[in-house]
C-alpha cells in the first residue's frame, strides 16, 4: 500500500515514532542502531546476527550461511525496495522535520533517496527469517533481532514507522 499522507492519523503515529526514536539516540540502544546501519560489508551480518545465531557468521566460520545471507542483501536490501523507493519518492523523516540523523555520513545519500519502504528493514527481516529456519533453536532471538534492525532505522532518524513496517512485509 501507499505510505500515509502527511495530514493523516497514521502519519501522526509516524511522527510520534520519529520523536520516540530520537530520545534513544544517546543511549546504548542508540549506539546499536548506528551499528545496524551498516549491514553490508564483511562484518555487517555477523555484527547483526552472530551473537543471537549462536556462532559467528563469517566467511571463514560459516561460509555457506555467510554467502547466502549476503546474497539476499542484493535483492531484499537493494533491488526490491529501491524500485518502490523510486516510485513513491517519500521524503525521509529527518529531511521533513529539518533535523539530522545519528548516521551523519549517510545523510547526503539519504537526502536524495526515498524513504518508503525501508531497505534495511527488508534485508534485516529477510535475513532473520532465513537464519531462524537454519537454526530453529535460536529462532525467537533471531526474529527479535531482525525486528530490532527495523526499529534501529527509526532510532537513527532514517525512516518512519510505516517505512519499517512496509520493509518487513516486502
Amino acid at each position: 500500500p501507499v505510505h500515509p499522507e502527511f495530514k493523516s492519523v497514521q502519519f501522526l503515529n509516524d511522527q510520534y515514532q520519529y520523536y520516540w526514536g530520537k530520545t534513544l539516540r544517546n543511549t546504548e540502544r542508540g549506539q546499536k542502531a548506528v551499528t545496524d546501519a551498516t549491514l553490508d560489508g564483511m562484518d555487517g551480518m555477523n555484527n547483526a546476527f552472530g551473537e543471537v545465531f549462536g556462532t559467528p557468521i563469517t566467511l571463514e566460520n560459516t561460509p555457506e550461511i555467510f554467502m547466502l545471507v549476503r546474497s539476499i542483501g542484493r535483492d531484499a536490501g537493494g533491488i526490491a525496495p529501491k524500485k518502490a523507493k523510486n516510485y513513491y519518492k517519500r521524503i525521509r523523516p529527518f529531511v521533513f522535520f529539518n533535523d539530522n540523523t545519528s548516521t551523519p555520513d549517510n545523510e547526503e545519500h539519504m537526502r536524495n533517496s526515498g524513504s518508503y519502504p525501508s531497505g534495511h528493514s527488508c534485508y534485516g527481516f529477510a535475513a532473520a527469517l532465513i537464519l531462524a529456519e537454519i537454526n530453529p533453536e535460536h529462532q525467537n532471538e533471531i526474529i527479535k533481532r531482525g525486528y530490532e534492525i527495523g526499529e534501529s532505522r527509526k532510532i537513527v532518524g532514517a525512516h518512519y514507522d510505516t517505512d519499517v513496517q512496509a520493509g518487513r512485509i516486502m
